[in-house]
């Protein structure tokens, strides 16, 4: 009898232990919801940029985990998530905290921009059924003119006061058309679906003539109408009927200012010839690796020649280590100029480098220092510096140094066992009171035979960097920059396509930037050269060597990568790809937002 009261006591444990290993959840319902336009209005790309199916999945429950295939966070909503998924998606799998795990195998291959219904039951819910969804929803127009008659599927309507139509229609696509006195009739479709309202901005453009406008020069011309800036010769432009203010602008030239008539619906052929004013000038620097500055720009480095507006200008050399030189010139034109700049005034600051154990070979800017540790040199060039520290049987120690005018600058390196290595450029002894950024370096990888690999930082010639990515031989690759800032992808409000469409090359893109004048594109520019804006395929590669990068970075005290960053390759005229550097994804953003540039430059 006692044995049968342990067995009943057994049971019942284990019947109020069981549902403690987890429910099971079922999928009640699985349908293509042809209807709903939901996954074509707020469309979602995979990394190879197809279109994705958009899931509904209801179920009353929160915090619901999704795994596989899916794009992007899944967006929660009141008893359903909206998950995406690519077409070749077979499964997707659901989790919930006190539930078992729930794969679910697709009936049908899923369609990129459709919209699918999913229903999951619980144990212990009711089944409530489908989930209410409404069949109409509302519209808000807000029109210019405020008196244009507008037209909704074939149904005139009417504006208020204020040029605004509030007005609930089913769900689904409409058409519409806007109408109005002396301006040209816009017309289109829209969509409505239930989780919000469609708002519609139509402003009308006026009955227009046209422009067309070629120059002598043939091209390169700049085009203002009214004061704003149009684009450049040769080029056909479309204006309002009426009188305007035509400019023509030209660096060297004289600028061409006339008032022009244009009437609607007829073309007007115009043909302009500017004057020369200008001079070709050579600007020479007393030190080779000067850079020069006209006017507040740079240049060129070394020597300059090119051409220049007639007029005073400041001429400024400069280069780290050394004092600014400015120079004034006066350009006529009347020919060919050629103007030797004065010589800076170096700068000097001093620095002590000790190490433990003591009796290390010291490399500055890659040019073997003349005695060991401990050292001290009162005639260092203001300006940073890299230090490498190096010892038979110890690691090699590399240290960025900033050295500031007339202050010691106190380095001490602890050394630790290991195995040693020369700096990436090739030693040369000099004396202690040499400025060491006297002697230029080795330009190329391979005139050294220097071998390189993901993570290395990179010191040769005017590049400084981290390599992300390197080929078989491991003498050519990329590096990243040490810096970077937040620029727009391009100008706001120009919603225009620059033609940087390369998603492996970034230096193709990068000329087409620069032509338009796109802020990130010129901060690239701005580096040097050498320099450009990464692809999108390279910022996947460097996204791939993040943890390295990282931890050179951290070793001389450099920024860590940011969460975003903008590539060069754009999608479309409003959109440019950016990668968010957590997991590795892509997506469209708005050019005018402003993200983190890094330029990437080839060695």
């Amino acid at each position: 009898m006692r044995n049968l009261g342990y067995m009943l006591l057994s049971i019942l444990f284990s019947l109020a232990v069981l549902p403690l290993a987890g429910q099971e959840m079922k999928v009640k319902s699985f349908e293509h919801r042809t209807t709903d336009i939901t996954g074509k209005v707020k469309p979602r790309y995979d990394n190879n940029e197809q279109a994705c199916a958009l899931i509904r999945v209801e179920v009353a429950l929160s915090d619901v985990k999704f795994e596989g295939m899916v794009m992007g966070e899944p967006i929660e909503k009141t008893g359903e998530y909206f998950v995406y998924v690519p077409t070749l998606a077979s499964s997707l799998k659901i989790k919930a905290e006190g539930y078992l795990p729930l794969e679910y195998v697709f009936p049908e291959k899923l369609i990129g921009k459709h919209t699918y219904g999913m229903r999951i039951l619980l144990p212990g819910v009711p089944d409530a059924g489908e989930l209410p969804r409404p069949t109409a929803q509302y519209v808000v127009m807000q029109v210019e003119p405020k008196n244009a008659m507008v037209v909704i599927d074939n149904m005139p309507r009417q504006l208020d006061e204020n040029g605004m139509l509030f007005l609930e229609l089913s769900l689904g696509e409409h058409s519409y058309q806007v109408l109005a006195s002396g301006y040209r009739t816009q017309q289109g479709t829209f969509p409505l679906i239930d989780t919000e309202k469609t708002q519609l901005n139509l402003k009308l453009a006026p009955a227009t003539g046209w422009l067309e406008l070629s120059s002598v020069p043939a091209d390169g011309v700049q085009v203002l109408i009214d004061g704003n800036g149009v684009g450049t010769t040769p080029c056909r432009l479309q204006l309002s009927g009426g009188e305007h203010m035509l400019q023509l602008l030209k660096p060297g030239y004289l600028s061409h200012t006339e008032k022009i008539s244009v009437v609607d619906g007829q073309t007007l052929k115009l043909q302009r010839s500017l004057k020369i004013n200008s001079s070709e000038v050579v600007l020479k620097a007393a030190n080779p690796k000067a850079e020069i500055w006209v006017s507040g720009q740079k240049v060129g480095v070394g020597t300059w020649a090119g051409p220049l507006d007639a007029g005073t200008y400041s001429v400024t050399s400069r280069c780290a280590g050394y004092e600014d030189m400015i120079d004034p010139i006066e350009v006529r034109p009347d020919g060919e100029r050629t103007f030797n700049l004065s010589e800076q005034v170096p700068v000097y600051g001093m620095l002590k480098v000790a190490s433990q154990p003591m009796g290390a070979d010291i490399y500055l800017d890659g040019r073997k220092i003349g005695q060991q540790t401990p050292y001290a040199d009162s005639r260092v060039l203001i300006g940073r510096h890299t230090l490498w520290v190096v010892k038979q049987g110890y690691n090699t120690e590399l240290r960025e140094v900033e050295i500031k005018r007339g202050e010691m600058t106190n380095l001490v390196v602890k050394m630790t066992a290991g195995e040693s290595r020369l700096p990436t450029q090739s030693p040369a002894t000099a004396s202690p009171a040499t400025p060491a950024t006297t002697t230029p370096a080795t330009t190329t990888a391979e005139a050294s035979g220097e071998v390189y690999k993901v993570g290395d930082y990179y010191n040769r010639g005017n590049l400084r960097g981290i390599v992300f990515w390197v080929d078989a031989s491991g003498r050519h690759g990329k590096i990243l920059s040490m810096a970077e800032e937040k620029f727009t992808w391009d100008q706001p409000g120009m919603n225009r396509l620059c033609g940087a469409s390369n998603l492996k090359d970034g230096t193709q893109n990068q000329t087409k930037g620069e032509s338009l004048s796109a802020p990130s594109f010129l901060y690239c520019k701005s580096q040097g050269v050498e320099w450009y804006m990464p692809s999108k395929e390279e910022l996947m590669q460097i996204f791939r060597a993040k943890a390295k990068i990282n931890a050179t970075l951290k070793k001389m005290n450099q920024k860590f990568l940011s969460q975003w960053y903008w590539s060069s390759t754009e999608r479309d005229s409003d959109q440019a790809w950016c990668m968010e550097f957590y997991g590795g994804q892509s997506y469209p953003k708005m050019k005018d937002v402003a993200q983190p540039v890094r330029p990437i430059a080839n060695f």
